[in-house]
């Protein structure tokens, strides 16, 4: 399945606005959809972004995603367990262990393995694409995806 990070349509905004997915910290905000680029397939039946940061007050808590399959919604967790960069040249090597946090609906998917690859596979793409600058450097990505201590 292939996935692009952009905007999406504005039907599909309107759609997800709709729902009123409100902030897991209590903070009283409300997703925008608009605001946001996503990590979508070609029909936008299936999306990622990052959807609710913590107050600075609160900067020890998790950065919940929005994990939209078809008309479901689910936030979810991951966390990067280690950060090593390489710096070659122009080329800087992203060395990361990235953990999924155990979430109840993916304990309840009836095919894990499925889902859990797609998540790995929007992460990733969500990773590469949402905060490099456009600079003079060549970025190579080697992410270790696990899920309750297994390798995905």
């Amino acid at each position: 399945m292939e996935f692009e990070y952009r905007e999406i349509s504005e039907e599909r905004c309107k759609e997800i606005d709709s729902w009123e997915i409100h902030d897991p910290y209590g903070y009283g905000l409300v997703f925008t959809a608009e605001r946001e680029d996503f990590v979508t397939n070609k029909d936008e039946s299936i999306l990622f972004c990052h959807a609710f940061m913590p107050t600075h007050d609160d900067s020890d808590k998790y950065e919940y995603c929005l994990f939209i399959w078809n008309d479901e919604y689910n936030l979810m967790v991951y966390d990067f367990e280690s950060v090593t960069d390489d710096k070659s040249g122009l080329i800087q090597i992203r060395n990361e262990d990235i953990v999924i946090l155990e979430n109840e609906f993916i304990e309840k998917s009836e095919n894990k393995k499925e889902l859990l690859g797609i998540l790995k596979a929007m992460i990733s793409k969500y990773e590469e694409n949402c905060c490099r600058l456009a600079i003079a450097r060549t970025w190579k990505y080697n992410f270790k995806f696990t899920y309750k201590g297994e390798i995905i």
